[in-house]
C-alpha cells in the first residue's frame, strides 16, 4: 500500500502517522521507453487521384484514411490494402463551425436509426476498413450520447477508433474506454501550416513525443509540402531509432487501460485534499502518482505526515493524462515557486491533456498561463485577490473549463475528484464511485 493510500485510510480514523513508501515509482521506471513507436496516418484520402497516389507511394508502414463515398477511395484502399498498408475510414462529424461535411456525414440532428444507417453505409464504402478517424467533429465528439452511439457501433464492427482531437472537450477516447473499443489519440498535427519547415519541426516533435512516452500518433494530409518532407524524414526514423508502426497497433486493443495523473505534494499542502483526490480517483480505477518536490516526507498543513510514492524528478519526463494541485498554504506557494511544476502544467495543457486544482493551488494555474479567457474558482481571497483581467472568477464549488479543472477547498474536495473522475472515465464511472460513497 503506498504512502498517501494509507494516509487516505488514517484520515478516516483520525490518526497521524508517518506511513511507508510505496514501489509505484520502481514499477513504473523504464516503462514504455524503448524501443519508440510513431503510426502516421494520412488523412483526407479519396477525393483526388494525384495526390493520392503520391501519398501511397510514401515508404513505409503509413496508414491512409479514406474520406466516404468519395471517387477514388475504392481503388486507392486496394491499392493501400494490397501493399499491407493499414486503411481507415475518415468520418465526417458536426463541426462546432457547422463546415460542409460531404457526402456521409454524421450530424446532431440526426435520430440513432439514422445515425447508424449512415455509419454502416460509410463503412461499406471504402474495402478493408479497420479503424476509424474523425474527420472535424468537434461537436460531434464532445456530446457523450453521440459518441456512445458511435462506440457501441464500432464495437459491434471490432473496428478501432483514433481520436483526432479537433476539441479539447472531446469525450471519444472516455466513451471508447467504456465500450471497450480499441482506441488511441493523435498527438501531433503535422501540416496545420502548410510551410515545409513547419511540417518538419512538427515531424520532428512527433519523434521527440514517441521516444518520451514510447509511442505517438501523427496525422497529415496529402499535400505536396506534407509529402516532400516526409519523404524526406521517414527513412531517418531507423536512424532515430523510432518504428513506424499501423495505427492499429497504438490502440489499447479495447482494454481498459487505467489513465494516468500526477499529484505534485509540497510542504504544507492540504491533506484532505490529497487524500480525497488519490481515494477517490484510484476507486475510479485511475493511476495515481503522488510526487514529492523533494525526496522528504511530506509534512502537511494540518501537521499529518506523507510520504509521497516518487520525487517530482523521478518522474518528470513520464506521460500522464492529468495533474492535480492540492492546496493548503504554505503548499500551494511552493508548488507555484517551482518551475518543473509550470513546465509539466504547460507541457501537458499543450499536449491536450487535464490540469486541475483545487483550494490556494488555481493560483498556480494561473501563473502558468493556463487560466486566460476561462471560468476558474479558488479558495476565497485566492483568485479573487489576484489581478487576473483574462478570468472569469466565480464562486461556484467546482468549474470545468474545457481541460482545466479548478474547485473551492477542502469541503469541495468530494465534488472536486468526482469531476476528474467524470472527465478522465466519463459520467458512468463517476456515478458508479458516487453511488458506492453513500451521499
Amino acid at each position: 500500500m503506498s504512502g498517501l493510500r494509507q494516509t487516505c485510510l488514517l484520515l478516516l480514523l483520525g490518526v497521524a502517522a508517518i506511513l511507508v513508501p510505496g514501489a509505484q515509482a520502481d514499477d513504473a521506471e523504464g516503462i514504455g521507453r524503448s524501443p519508440a513507436y510513431i503510426a502516421l496516418i494520412i488523412d483526407d484520402m479519396g477525393n483526388r487521384r494525384e495526390a493520392g497516389e503520391a501519398a501511397l507511394a510514401l515508404p513505409g508502414a503509413i496508414t491512409y484514411s479514406f474520406l466516404p463515398h468519395t471517387p477514388f477511395a475504392k481503388v486507392q484502399a486496394g491499392i493501400a490494402h494490397a501493399s499491407e498498408r493499414e486503411v481507415m475510414l475518415h468520418l465526417p462529424m458536426e463541426s462546432n463551425e457547422n463546415y460542409p461535411l460531404g457526402a456521409g456525414g454524421l450530424t446532431m440532428d440526426m435520430e440513432r436509426d439514422a445515425f447508424v444507417l449512415t455509419l454502416a453505409e460509410d463503412i461499406a464504402s471504402i474495402p478493408y476498413v479497420a479503424g476509424i478517424n474523425n474527420h472535424m467533429g468537434s461537436r460531434m465528439t464532445s456530446d457523450v450520447e453521440a459518441m456512445r452511439w458511435l462506440m457501441a457501433a464500432l464495437r459491434d464492427s471490432d473496428l478501432f477508433f483514433i481520436d483526432s482531437r479537433t476539441t479539447d472537450l472531446t469525450q471519444a477516447e472516455a466513451v471508447a474506454r467504456e465500450n471497450l473499443v480499441a482506441v488511441t489519440r493523435r498527438n501531433v498535427f503535422l501540416d496545420n501550416e502548410r510551410d515545409p519547415e513547419a511540417i518538419r519541426m512538427q515531424f520532428q516533435n512527433l519523434i521527440r513525443l514517441a521516444k518520451r512516452d514510447g509511442s505517438a500518433v501523427g496525422i497529415g494530409h496529402p499535400h505536396p509540402e506534407t509529402l516532400e518532407i516526409l519523404a524526406e524524414m521517414l527513412p531517418l526514423l531507423k536512424r532515430e531509432g523510432v518504428q513506424l508502426v499501423p495505427a492499429s497497433h497504438l490502440t489499447n486493443h479495447g482494454e481498459n487501460i487505467m489513465a494516468r495523473v500526477l499529484v505534485p505534494l509540497a510542504q504544507g499542502c492540504e491533506e484532505l485534499e490529497a487524500a480525497t483526490i488519490t481515494d477517490l480517483l484510484t476507486r475510479a480505477g485511475v493511476e495515481v502518482v503522488t510526487a514529492g518536490l523533494d525526496d522528504q516526507p511530506v509534512k502537511a498543513s494540518k501537521g499529518l505526515t506523507l510520504l509521497p510514492d516518487t520525487t517530482l524528478d523521478a518522474v518528470v519526463d513520464e506521460s500522464f493524462d492529468m495533474i492535480v494541485l492540492p492546496g493548503g498554504l504554505p503548499g500551494a506557494d511552493y508548488l507555484d515557486q517551482d518551475p518543473r511544476i509550470h513546465r509539466l502544467l504547460q507541457r501537458l495543457a499543450g499536449e491536450g491533456g487535464y490540469t486541475a486544482a483545487i483550494c490556494a493551488a488555481p493560483k498556480v494555474l494561473a501563473s502558468a498561463g493556463l487560466l486566460e479567457g476561462r471560468s476558474a474558482t479558488s479558495y476565497p481571497g485566492v483568485l479573487d485577490g489576484m489581478d487576473l483581467p483574462g478570468v472569469d472568477v466565480n464562486l461556484r464549488p467546482v468549474i470545468a473549463d474545457g481541460k482545466v479543472i479548478t474547485s473551492r477547498g477542502p469541503g469541495t474536495a468530494m465534488d472536486f475528484s468526482l469531476a476528474l473522475i467524470e472527465a478522465l472515465e466519463g459520467k458512468a464511472k463517476r456515478d458508479e464511485v458516487e453511488a458506492g460513497l453513500v451521499r
